[in-house]
């Protein structure tokens, strides 16, 4: 099945290739590492295409655009019928000393997707 560009949740199109741009400009040394073994790249040059090539691609089952909503946002889009993922769950995630409310969008009953590559396990 074919996911839908931009979701619904997003507002356009624009907005869409504007948040995966942002995405994964802003992956950090660790993710991006993941990312390069995946996608079996060496040269950063590579990378940098890969990347532009993802970015043009990207749908919904790449990108975990849940990661940066909120509750509040998530019940709106629910009530609106535009949330693709309403069993997302929120949880708080503590990185280098500053905590953050993720979404974690579930893969299965305990797998939950964070960032490209990275996979969490989360207990009920």
């Amino acid at each position: 099945m074919m996911s839908k560009i931009p979701p619904d949740c997003f507002g356009s199109l624009q907005d869409w290739e504007d948040y995966v741009e942002r995405y994964y400009s802003a992956l950090d040394s660790r993710h991006k590492m993941l990312l390069k073994e995946e996608l079996d790249i060496d040269d950063a040059l590579e990378y940098d295409a890969a990347i532009k090539d993802l970015i043009s691609r990207a749908d919904e089952e790449d990108i975990n655009f849940c990661l940066d909503c909120t509750p509040y946002y998530q019940k709106e889009m629910v009530k609106q019928g535009k949330c693709a993922f309403p069993n997302t769950k929120f949880i708080n995630k503590t990185t280098n000393g500053e905590t953050e409310l993720v979404g974690m969008r579930p893969l299965n009953a305990s797998t939950y997707l964070y960032h490209p590559g990275v996979l969490l396990e989360i207990a009920k």
